[in-house]
């Protein structure tokens, strides 16, 4: 009885096995045969997803996974700079990468562009210059640069860098450009040095390992506190306690913005709710899944998006963002101001 019970569970995998492989064999003699095995791969990824009421799940090739992992520990592939539109004028580069090609050509902060691939800047609106700037730069880039009131001309091409996690901007400001490997061990590092801190940047920061993410949480908040919840398909919510005293007890400012992301979120979201931070910018990107991963077979891993991360009062955001207390617009003013950063300036500053 036990071994006819057991082939009648058999009997529709082995079927279903057949019937893929037949229509498999009929449309590889036309079309591609990686995209057919893909486009299976990620149909039945689809399909468990559907299931369990989650989004997110991937497959990705070997490559593409090792690669996923170099950006999980800030390995990026570009050109190394981060710029402030001015719009109708140029882009001003806030920050330029150790090492990467930007860097490497000698192009340095405070440079003023004016035109990317002899295409001029001036007199475009801010989205325009965004697109010139997307379309001109998928390989290389030959930029009119204003330094010092001459003109100099830069080309560089994309390369591999990795982006400085945590770096001190101004005399109060920790940015956190990403929670890589051991970024929280470099926070309580700055935070111990530098006494004055009262302004954290996370914007732009697109996450990273959530683990990095608690460890930072925890330099905030006191020993016992809940920092977030991992929140399984299941239904189960487990919480996630802090471990250490902490290193940090006065509130702080955050700045987040649209691309602050996934555990970046999570620190602002968390410490917004315990009343150690307020966050000031725009709504962060929403991000809110981990993942665990599959070995299927030599060519493929299975990222698999069944637990949603919840902050310290169960709250997602998976979607939505994170909410600032303050929303300022990333908008720049003709001069250039960061107003957000000015925002959370005179917050400090405020008695």
């Amino acid at each position: 009885m036990i071994g006819a019970f057991l082939l009648s569970l058999f009997l529709p995998v082995v079927s279903a096995q057949e019937n893929v492989q037949d229509v498999f064999e009929t449309l590889s003699a036309t079309y591609s045969a990686d995209g057919l095995e893909r486009a299976a791969i990620d149909g039945m990824i689809k399909t468990l997803d559907d299931e369990v009421g989650l989004r997110g799940s991937k497959a990705l090739t070997t490559q593409e996974y090792k690669d996923w992992q170099a950006w999980k520990r800030g390995e990026r592939d570009g050109f190394g700079l981060r710029i402030q539109v001015l719009a109708g004028r140029g882009f001003v580069i806030e920050e330029v990468m150790v090492g990467s090609p930007a860097g490497e050509v000698g192009l340095q902060a405070g440079d003023f562009i004016v035109s990317v691939n002899t295409r001029t800047l001036n007199g475009l609106s801010a989205p325009e210059m965004l697109s010139i700037l997307e379309a001109e730069g998928q390989n290389r880039l030959i930029v009119d640069v204003i330094r010092q009131g001459e003109k100099q001309v830069f080309k560089l091409y994309k390369g591999s860098f990795a982006i400085p996690q945590v770096t001190l901007s101004g005399k109060n400001t920790l940015r956190v450009q990403f929670f890589g490997e051991d970024s929280s061990q470099q926070i309580q590092e700055m935070l111990s040095q530098h006494s004055n801190l009262s302004i954290l940047d996370l914007r732009d920061n697109q996450g990273g390992l959530w683990e990095e993410a608690i460890e930072t949480l925890d330099l905030f908040c006191p020993q016992e506190t809940i920092l977030a919840y991992r929140a399984h398909h299941d239904g189960t919510q487990i919480p996630i306690l802090s471990q250490k005293t902490a290193t940090m007890t006065k509130p702080m400012v955050i700045l987040i913005n649209q691309g602050t992301k996934g555990p970046a979120e999570l620190v602002a979201l968390t410490l917004q709710e315990q009343g150690l931070a307020t966050l000031v910018g725009e709504r962060s990107g929403g991000d809110g899944m981990d993942y665990h991963t599959l070995y299927p077979n030599p060519n493929w891993v299975l990222l698999m998006a069944d637990t949603t991360i919840l902050s310290s009062k169960k709250k997602a955001w998976q979607s939505v963002g994170v909410v600032p207390n303050l929303s300022i617009s990333s908008n720049q003013t003709y001069r250039g101001e960061d107003r957000q950063w000015q925002t959370a300036i005179q917050l400090v500053s405020s008695p």
